[in-house]
């Protein structure tokens, strides 16, 4: 089951990922999963973009690099 995001004005692709993954590193499944608004780079508010779960996100947490660098 895939979550919800609703854009607030000024949101962005990796912005977005940070704020739902806690690492921008999942912006390629998040627009994989969005691709309606592919070209968009700046949102406005009220968009609602589906979330695919973390597991699925490409969220990576490499356990060489300090937590609070992560």
């Amino acid at each position: 089951m895939e979550d919800k995001y609703t854009t607030i004005l000024g949101d962005t692709w990796d912005l977005i990922a940070y704020k739902v993954y806690g690492n921008s590193k999942a912006i390629k499944k998040i627009i994989a999963s969005n691709e309606r608004y592919a070209g968009t780079y700046v949102f406005e508010a009220g968009i609602v973009l589906s979330i695919p779960p973390a597991e699925e996100g490409g969220v990576i947490q490499n356990e060489n690099i300090a937590p609070w660098r992560r």
